[in-house]
């Protein structure tokens, strides 16, 4: 078994062979770009900035924190932007005699899990150093075993979807995970085509059963059907569309599949409500709110400074006529909290500096500390 690691930086664009029984760390960072034609099951997570996935389920944009897992014949193409980086690793399914629990799908996980992944991720890349210059069975051990961690640990963020394969169709629970993973991919082009109306004749052929099978199956899972999936979905790329960019309302049906404005209009409405240009504009009036409580935050922070910056000094605060002056500007206001919180410390440092005892020390960083503590 051949194990190694490959990294992507900096807008270098590499090219992964098929190698048979082989296990690849991934890493793609900073405009670089993978492509991968590896005959195995692909985990990617990402770790900072967007990247935009390419692979037979369509296309997918992966923000901090997001993971997914893609089936053995998917040939996944990762392009990170200039301040992405994407962590992964792409396995043969029969990897150590076992074949990996885990299902097709997308989803994110909390800081902490990203936390373990990320150290997961490194044990599997140091394994794979040393298995570079030893030969040893230990080595091939341990590269499996770090590659069973990461699965494992992907597989626990999984549990959301036992009750999908509970109503999945099959006397077993294999033949259940089987069917419900074949489901799972079926979700994911859909997921991944979000741009057009996709027919059921492809998501057959992705999943090798029949469009009565596929239908009533996939109604039976995921309590919608896959027309009625493809809509949801593309209404919702159209809502991140309205507040994210300056594209025109039948752009933006456009690029969502519509064949034209009143069709999305009629599909926009019937699902949230409102018009598009309604759920455009109360978005832009939200953010105006966050902005100004953001504003204000800043205010109260610079008033609290103010007087902490009065009773250290021993001057007692001017209260007087602040009624008749104008209101600093915001941005004056947010301005000055940094200066004085800069001057506070360069006052604390001078007293730092005038003390004297046992207790001095030369290291700059534990002088503020000493000094407290004593």
């Amino acid at each position: 078994m051949t194990t190694h690691y490959v990294i992507a930086d900096r807008g270098a664009t590499i090219n992964l062979p098929p190698l048979a029984g082989a296990t690849r760390w991934l890493a793609v960072a900073h405009a670089g770009c993978l492509r991968s034609q590896c005959a195995g099951l692909s985990i990617l997570v990402q770790v900072r900035g967007r990247s935009q996935v390419l692979a037979r389920e369509g296309r997918f944009e992966l923000k901090p924190g997001d993971w997914l897992v893609l089936d053995r014949d998917s040939a996944p193409e990762v392009h990170a932007d200039r301040h992405g980086v994407t962590l992964g690793v792409v396995a043969a399914c029969d990897h150590g005699g076992r074949r990996p629990d885990l299902l097709p799908g997308a989803g994110r996980m909390s800081a902490s899990d990203l936390r373990i992944a990320l150290r997961l991720w490194r044990n599997g890349v140091e394994a794979s150093d040393v298995a570079r210059t030893s030969g040893e069975r230990t080595i091939e051990e341990r590269t499996t075993q770090a590659f069973h961690a990461m699965s494992q640990h992907i597989a626990a963020l999984q549990r959301a979807l036992d009750g999908g394969i509970a109503r999945s169709p099959g006397r077993s629970i294999s033949r259940k995970r089987q069917v419900f993973g074949r489901m799972q991919r079926a979700k994911l082009f859909l997921e991944g085509h979000r741009d057009r109306v996709v027919r059921l004749t492809e998501l057959a052929e992705l999943t090798s059963f029949s469009i009565w099978y596929l239908s009533k199956t996939y109604h039976e899972i995921y309590r919608e059907s896959p027309q009625a999936a493809s809509v949801r979905l593309r209404l919702e790329r159209a809502c991140e569309l309205l507040a994210e960019s300056a594209c025109s309302i039948s752009e933006v049906g456009i690029a969502c599949g519509f064949d034209n404005s009143c069709s999305f209009a009629r599909a926009f409405r019937a699902r949230y409500g409102t018009t598009a240009s309604e759920y455009r504009q109360r978005h832009a009036e939200a953010a105006i709110i966050d902005d100004t409580s953001a504003s204000t935050h800043a205010l109260a922070a610079h008033s609290r400074i103010e007087s902490i910056a009065h009773v250290a000094s021993g001057e007692p605060r001017r209260e007087a006529h602040s009624r008749s002056r104008p209101e600093p500007r915001r941005d004056i206001a947010v301005a000055s909290v940094f200066d004085r919180v800069a001057r506070l410390e360069r006052d604390a440092e001078a007293k730092v500096g005038t003390r004297s005892g046992p207790e001095r020390t030369h290291d700059r960083t534990a002088e503020s500390v000493i000094w407290l503590a004593s």
